[in-house]
């Protein structure tokens, strides 16, 4: 339920969605356009901007743009990947608190260009642990 719902609506109960009070719409995402022209930020994990971030991809080393607990921003890549192919990755960030390098399977949400998003698929605990320690103290919370 809602952490807002007062008990004043019947409840409609499927199987395809999250029980929802009737009469009340549930939650949209807010489109893209609109988020960067108000300056929301749509993502559910914070991200980071590394200085020298790269990322392997098929043997190629790419710059990482950003790099968040759930997945990365990588600049510079030419190869065929497609929305919603995966694929392995060897991910190396450094900064003055220290280095990550960990191996991972991603899966691409988006392609731009020479620009490409993609969500951590295959990440080990141990691993999202190691790196949402290591973005926190890079964040310094």
């Amino acid at each position: 339920m809602p952490p807002d719902y007062d008990g004043s609506a019947p409840v409609l109960e499927t199987d395809r969605a999250p029980a929802q009070p009737a009469g009340q719409p549930g939650l949209r995402r807010v489109p893209a356009w609109l988020a960067r022209m108000l300056g929301i930020e749509r993502r559910g994990a914070p991200r980071w901007q590394p200085q020298s971030g790269l990322v392997q991809v098929g043997g190629v080393l790419l710059k990482v743009a950003d790099v968040s607990a759930t997945g990365l921003r990588i600049q510079g890549y030419r190869g065929s990947l497609s929305p919603q192919d995966r694929f392995a990755l060897t991910l190396y960030l450094a900064d003055a608190t220290g280095r990550l390098e960990l191996e991972a399977e991603a899966i691409v949400g988006w392609r731009s260009g020479d620009k490409l998003g993609a969500a951590f698929y295959g990440l080990s605990r141990e691993d999202r642990v190691r790196l949402e320690a290591f973005l926190a103290a890079v964040d310094g919370t």
